[in-house]
């Protein structure tokens, strides 16, 4: 279905640039006024050359208070960029004193009208990603304008000495793809706001000491081009400081090309007589530390602003296209492989894949400010190289079903020794995935249908098992999606489709009460919080008349230290019709549902 989706987006695309958008998707017009009206939309300039674009999620600033000390970055046009990223360089920010500990990544975007695909990119500080994005794709009536604010005070002392930074957009102009972009980029530096509320128990500081980036270069594309092709190639030798007491790892990814639609990927045996992109619907990404599995990734499935039909991100686009998550690991049951003042190596590497995957991370290390070596040995381990999922098969014609099922179990107990004495870290995961497929009406009608469920429970103890402290994550990415492409013999087309998605992400933390005496680490800033997000569209392309569309988004969020959280959001034919949002929770909030003490 992939090569199939690829086909129909690429014909919408060049078909939205030259039409633009019908007014009412929910109920179809005649075809007669259908042509009229998007005739009448053609000759009439937009009175606003660029329309503004958003992507639900949390509001940004919600923790900060007063003006930003901002430090410019500089702005850049990406015409013809492909495989020229832009590089500059900044001074050491002195004049944003310690009292401006928060750290926000503002990216403000511009394309003017005319045709363009969407582009991945991504921002590196001194080899450090900092950010994964995509770009909108702009119109022959408008551009596009759209604005991102990211929280990365995680990496605010790698950004406050100053130094390099690179930005990745390849972008082609020539033929009719005639349209760059505009990227304005700066680090804002504000004061934490005051009287939040204060967690059950109190933690040390949560900046890590040291950032080692697992990236290629700290001067050109920081990540690595994993694909078949690569194996083995996608690492970077890395020394730790031996007094290293807690370790994680921040991946940053993005599938493309053959892997851009990989949840909807037939078996190879229906794809490649059809010339269609196969290997199946399940990807796992894996991170290695000298050849030894430390850590998966079962992957959000990422849409572009060219997904599936291009009328759906009009002007809501989809969860993860400008912002796109990030997956935390914990390595600090394997600092044993570490602590040796060598360099070791850690590669990523995508099983399963059949294409593109720009990936790269972020080491973040805690260090013993008042010990010598940290001591470390893994105690317990059960983790199996790789997964083999479960498939069935029914193939009649070009009409088919699969389906898919896969699982895994992560299991890794190990223990620490610092100067506060010895810990142990136990990391416990389960992940569920399933998928399931049917193509009907000889190929031209595909649905598949996904399903990721991980959940991870990390445990820190010591005195004896006297003072655990339980930090439980739940991951939620269900997709289903429905694609009818109908060509016609002159050469016109129809396009025709659904989207419905979800991102989920819960936190909760379960503290002994003794950790005010005696503490057991969690200095990684491990909030207790719910997210949940929901989007589900609809859309519809006749290649003689025009198109249309309609998307609606819902955000959720709530925490027991900053409240709750919620936005809707609405577009039907290209214009926002519902943004409300609240700070009201639904329900009562007890701090007990997602931190308590035991």
């Amino acid at each position: 279905m992939a090569t199939h989706l690829t086909s129909a987006l690429k014909a919408a695309l060049t078909l939205l640039a030259s039409q633009g958008q019908l007014r009412d998707p929910s109920v179809p017009a005649p075809l007669s006024s259908v042509a009229t009206e998007s005739a009448v939309a053609a000759a009439a300039p937009s009175a606003d050359p660029f329309k503004p674009t958003l992507e639900i999620g949390p509001p940004p600033y919600a923790n900060v208070q007063g003006a930003p000390c901002v430090v410019p970055f500089g702005s850049h046009e990406f015409a013809f960029s492909y495989g020229t990223p832009w590089t500059t360089t900044f001074a050491a920010p002195t004049q944003c004193g310690p009292e401006y500990s928060v750290l926000y990544l503002k990216w403000s975007a511009a394309c003017p009208l005319g045709i363009q695909f969407d582009r991945i990119a991504a921002v590196w500080v001194n080899g450090v990603e900092l950010l994964r994005t995509s770009t909108e794709e702009p119109d022959r009536k408008a551009g596009v304008t759209w604005e991102l604010a990211k929280d990365v005070s995680a990496y605010y002392d790698v950004v406050k000495r100053g130094g390099n930074v690179v930005v990745a957009l390849d972008n082609v102009i020539e033929g009719r793809y005639n349209s760059s972009f505009t990227i304005t980029l700066s680090a804002e530096f504000y004061k934490p706001k005051t009287g939040a509320a204060a967690s059950v128990f109190k933690r040390a500081e949560t900046k890590p000491d040291v950032v080692l980036p697992v990236s290629k270069s700290d001067t050109t594309y920081g990540w690595f081009t994993v694909e078949p092709s690569s194996a083995g190639q996608n690492y970077k030798l890395v020394t730790l400081p031996r007094n290293t007491e807690e370790l994680y790892l921040e991946v940053f990814l993005s599938h493309h090309q053959c892997d851009e639609f990989y949840y909807s990927n037939p078996p190879d045996a229906y794809a490649k007589p059809l010339g269609w992109c196969g290997g199946g619907p399940f990807r796992e990404v894996q991170v290695l530390v000298d050849d030894e599995l430390v850590g998966v990734v079962w992957p959000f499935p990422l849409l572009f602003t060219g997904g599936l039909n291009p009328y759906l991100w009009r002007p809501v686009v989809a969860i993860g296209a400008f912002d796109a998550p990030t997956y935390v690991l914990n390595l600090t049951p394997f600092l044993g492989q570490f602590l040796d003042g060598q360099a070791h190596n850690v590669s990523f590497f995508v099983d399963y894949g059949v294409d593109f995957w720009p990936i790269d991370g972020n080491l973040l290390a805690y260090t013993d400010k008042h010990g010598g070596a940290t001591k470390a040995q893994v105690l317990e381990k059960r983790i199996e190289r790789r997964v083999v999922p479960t498939q069935s098969s029914e193939i009649v014609g070009l009409d088919a079903n699969f389906t898919l099922q896969a699982s895994r179990s992560f299991y890794v107990k190990s223990s620490v020794t610092t100067s506060k004495g010895t810990r142990e870290y136990t990391i416990s995961q389960k992940l569920e995935y399933s998928n399931r497929q049917e193509y009907r009406e000889n190929g031209e009608l595909g649905l598949f249908e996904g399903h990721t469920k991980v959940t991870t429970t990390q445990t820190v103890s010591s005195f004896f098992g006297l003072i655990n402290n339980v930090v439980t994550h739940v991951e939620d990415y269900p997709i289903y999606g429905r694609s009818y492409y109908k060509p016609r013999a002159d050469g016109s087309y129809i396009l025709d489709a659904d989207l419905q998605n979800a991102f989920s992400r819960s936190l909760s933390i379960k503290a002994s009460p003794l950790e005010l005496l005696f503490p057991t680490g969690l200095r990684f800033n491990y909030e207790p919080k719910a997210v949940s997000i929901a989007l589900n569209g609809t859309a519809f392309v006749d290649s003689l008349v025009g198109g249309n569309g309609s998307t609606q988004a819902t955000y959720h969020s709530r925490s027991p230290t900053s409240g709750c959280f919620s936005r809707q959001v609405s577009a039907t034919a290209g214009v926002l019709t519902k943004d409300v949002s609240d700070t009201k929770c639904g329900s009562t909030l007890r701090s007990t549902e997602l931190l308590e003490t035991m």
